[in-house]
């Protein structure tokens, strides 16, 4: 068992969770919240996996090489942090690892846009519930 080991207060009890609150932002849980589209598949290794593919064909789809980084040969790979809420929204987003030239401020964009677009994640689940979860995503900018 791989949990074996860890305090009762790394497992999220029932009681670990009334502490903490309802707005309280989870690292880890049970289920961690994954991008729509993959409901359909039946195990959750399967589901993260199809999710994560949909999840960067959004990203790289609306992601738009800065000019300033083309001119200045800026590669590299950005790390944006964020909140998806027990609702499926995205929010608090800000870049953890920043490499210039715009790179920065259009991953910022493109994580911001998804919830312009009306796109909501599906909540990650702690003891069944839904709840608001840190996520941390690499973006990779390649001039190749």
């Amino acid at each position: 068992d791989a949990d074996m080991g860890k305090p009762d207060a790394e497992m999220g009890t029932d009681a670990d969770m009334a502490e903490k609150g309802p707005d309280h932002v989870y690292d880890i849980v049970d289920e961690m919240p994954h991008f729509p589209g993959c409901e359909g598949e039946s195990d959750l290794e399967a589901r993260k996996k199809c999710s994560d593919k949909k999840l960067y064909e959004y990203i790289y789809k609306h992601l738009e090489y800065p000019e300033t980084a083309k001119e200045e040969g800026i590669e590299g790979t950005t790390m944006v942090q964020f909140v998806v809420d027990k609702s499926g929204a995205i929010r608090n987003v800000e870049m953890i690892k920043t490499i210039g030239g715009g790179c920065d401020e259009e991953t910022k964009r493109v994580i911001t846009s998804m919830q312009e677009d009306g796109i909501a994640w599906n909540p990650g689940l702690h003891n069944g519930e839904a709840v608001n979860v840190k996520m941390i995503l690499p973006v990779k900018y390649d001039l190749e």
